[in-house]
């Protein structure tokens, strides 16, 4: 996936939050500055109403009647004008806006998958925290998975299924290398419960050569961070057919 480029998503090149508050912010205001070429009007009117200044409580009379008029009429005009160019306005700022959300969930996919990607992404989790980061990447590559937060008990952390297929997957609370010891008590669970389906063990650290060696010869998926980054590009095939998860 490439990154997206922000030009390419509308004219504005702003947050959708900006956006937003451009909208909130679009309100007709009445400029008392406006009054000043209305009232100027009104008396001028009155001066030709009255051809003159006399008498000049007449002149004064009419004029603010008639500069009052001009300024409602100006304040109803400049109100119409606002009401268009505010709704031509709104308009443009809501596709915008639409343009903005789309960017935003677009960088958003893009900053995970490319972080998933990446070895370094997979090795800087421990934990429970490694433990939800692969429940979540096996949930966006298809498979219907479920959690169970029973931890150091060495059992069954995910479970998932895509169909007919099903897996299991644990991930060992260790902050070295997963051992053959490990490796051994998956083996035991996988044998004691009858498991025939997928089983997967996930390490943000690795493997040892000896535990590599048992899972080869029993049919468990070992999945370092190298694996699950090309699991998150959809490149990861294990030599056993079974796991198909692109």
């Amino acid at each position: 996936m490439e990154k997206p480029l922000r030009s390419k998503y509308g004219t504005l090149k702003i947050s959708s939050v900006e956006i937003e508050a451009q909208i909130e912010a679009i309100i007709f205001v009445f400029y008392l500055r406006w009054l000043l070429a209305a009232y100027p009007l009104g008396f001028c009117g009155s001066y030709i109403l009255l051809a003159g200044f006399n008498p000049f409580s007449q002149f004064f009379k009419y004029g603010m009647i008639l500069g009052t008029a001009f300024g409602i009429t100006l304040l109803l005009f400049s109100y119409i004008i606002f009401i268009w160019k505010a709704k031509r306005k709104r308009i443009f700022l809501e596709s915008e806006k639409i343009h903005a959300l789309k960017f935003e969930s677009d960088i958003k996919a893009w900053r995970i998958e490319t972080l998933e990607s990446e070895p370094l992404y997979w090795s800087k989790y421990s934990g429970l925290e490694f433990e939800q980061a692969v429940f979540s990447l096996f949930g966006k590559v298809g498979w219907e998975v479920s959690r169970t937060f029973v931890t150091g008990d060495g059992g069954i952390n995910i479970s998932g299924t895509d169909g007919s297929r099903k897996i299991k997957i644990i991930c060992p609370q260790t902050k070295l290398k997963v051992d053959i010891s490990h490796l051994r008590n998956a083996l035991a669970i996988k044998l004691e419960n009858d498991i025939d389906d997928m089983f997967i063990i996930a390490s943000p650290i690795g493997f040892t050569s000896q535990s590599i060696d048992l899972a080869n010869k029993n049919n468990i998926i070992l999945l370092d961070p190298e694996d699950l980054s090309k699991l998150a590009q959809g490149q990861f095939k294990s030599f056993k057919s079974k796991l198909k998860v692109i």
